[in-house]
């Protein structure tokens, strides 16, 4: 595939965690409704398929960066980066929050900014 639409007559593996309408849509505002060949409700289970040549997938760069740095996966629209998503995190109000899930926030925030998340397809 070239572009976003040519993705429309490949076998494409969706991983419903993403979107259950298989819609893969991209950060340059650019979005493709998908005809998957197979759908799975795991990212490691869709990057298990592309590694296997069962198709491409679409996911984020800590989940295939190892595969593509290794050569298991070649990334096929590389100039292309996945749209950016939220993460929220909801809790209980209360007079005091607790220790356990304030360092559970602290980490996380520290740990998603070091990533600089960036996704391939």
């Amino acid at each position: 595939p070239r572009t976003p639409e040519d993705l429309q007559g490949h076998a494409c593996i969706h991983d419903t965690n993403h979107d259950h309408r298989a819609i893969w849509r991209f950060a340059q505002d650019e979005s493709v409704a998908i005809r998957p060949r197979m759908m799975v409700n795991s990212a490691r289970a869709a990057r298990d398929l592309a590694v296997a040549g069962r198709g491409i997938v679409y996911g984020p760069d800590f989940m295939l960066g190892p595969d593509l740095a290794a050569g298991r996966l070649i990334a096929v629209l590389p100039t292309l980066e996945l749209a950016a998503s939220s993460l929220n995190l909801v809790y209980l109000d209360g007079p005091a929050l607790p220790r356990k899930l304030r360092a559970l926030i602290d980490f996380a925030a520290k740990d998603l900014r070091s990533l600089a998340i960036n996704t391939k397809i």
